[in-house]
């Protein structure tokens, strides 16, 4: 006898069921269209005593990789309402795999429905709210998070980020301070310190936050990318060209990450050196992940290094990589178009 928990369409109830009524159950979920609890019964009272093993356990797991939300498992916990939140998450986090994110939205907050008080849910919640940019949503669910885990220090970071994503620079600084109150040595913390240092225009001590957190965790790349873009923006950009090519040293060839070469590639057209810049953007847009501003430099340091049809191959490659990016066709028309190449890829120029 096993007692079975079933949950469809925001409702619930319990059915006691022989194995084989259990092969019934599978087929009406799958179904995913239960009319009433009466057609149901009907369904699970009809005996299937010649229905083999392996049949019903193909159709189980064809159920629990098909329903999301719409799940069962057994029921004898002793907190039902416990229960339903795990069932809930899991639809959700099946959702969210599948890439149906307004379904894994509702069965989270379903989920918190029933257990209003665990963090772990909300910070899921959340996370799917920060990745679709609906800020004022994911800082609700983590303020309510940080609070549930007396003021734990990486759920302010995180709170600290959604702040500063949307904008609220001085809560997202205080989140930042919180956090290292509870551990000085949480280098995302001071990371997250010296990004909104860097947000307030306060230079100096957006580097030696950034270099703090450096100090704390080497291997932050990010944090090393942020500093080499910051002496950039100081006018320092040999110190910027120093930081950029010793994070690139660190990681075997075909593997630097392309946001780093097409920094590298930037700043060596800053410092006029347009055969090297020519030569790293080269590498980086021969890459599968080379973006669109990785193509735009590099027919940038092209025309500058005085070859504008290598510009106009290499714009023209761009568009077929990314046929919808406007400003790879604007760039390439004015080349075409123009008589005199240099007046009119005068944003080739100052880009």
């Amino acid at each position: 006898m096993l007692a079975i928990r079933i949950m469809t369409n925001g409702s619930r109830f319990r059915y006691r069921c022989n194995g084989p009524r259990v092969l019934w159950l599978a087929a009406a979920l799958i179904a995913r269209d239960l009319p009433g609890k009466k057609k149901l019964s009907r369904l699970l009272n009809k005996r299937l005593e010649n229905v083999s093993q392996q049949t019903f356990l193909i159709l189980v797991v064809v159920v629990i990789s098909s329903t999301g939300c719409h799940v069962f498992r057994p029921f004898n916990q002793t907190n039902s309402t416990l229960a339903d939140a795990r069932l809930w998450e899991q639809g959700g986090r099946d959702a969210l795999s599948n890439g149906r994110i307004e379904e894994a939205k509702n069965c989270l907050r379903r989920a918190i429905n029933n257990a209003p008080d665990d963090r772990r849910i909300r910070e899921q919640l959340a996370d799917i709210y920060i990745d679709n940019g609906e800020y004022p949503e994911a800082i609700a669910e983590l303020t309510r998070a940080v609070e549930l885990s007396d003021g734990d220090a990486d759920l302010r970071v995180k709170l600290g980020r959604a702040y500063l994503r949307s904008g609220k620079l001085i809560p997202a600084k205080r989140q930042a301070e919180l956090a290292l109150e509870g551990n000085r040595q949480l280098a995302a913390a001071w990371e997250l310190c010296g990004q909104t240092h860097w947000s307030q225009s306060e230079l100096p001590e957006a580097v030696a936050d950034f270099q703090r957190a450096l100090s704390i965790d080497p291997n932050r790349s990010g944090v090393q990318i942020q500093i080499a873009q910051l002496h950039r923006q100081m006018g320092q950009s040999k110190r910027a060209l120093s930081g950029i090519e010793q994070l690139l040293s660190q990681y075997p060839t075909g593997q630097e990450p392309q946001d780093a070469l097409l920094f590298q590639g930037v700043v060596l057209i800053e410092l006029q050196q347009f055969e090297s810049a020519m030569e790293k953007l080269q590498v980086a847009v021969n890459r599968n992940d080379a973006t669109s501003d990785t193509f735009v430099q590099l027919s940038r340091a092209q025309f500058l290094a005085g070859q504008p049809s290598l510009a106009r191959s290499t714009l023209t490659r761009g568009l077929e990589r990314y046929p919808a990016e406007a400003k790879l066709t604007s760039l390439l028309n004015q080349l075409r178009e123009s008589e005199d190449e240099h007046v009119a890829a005068l944003d080739l120029i100052h880009r």
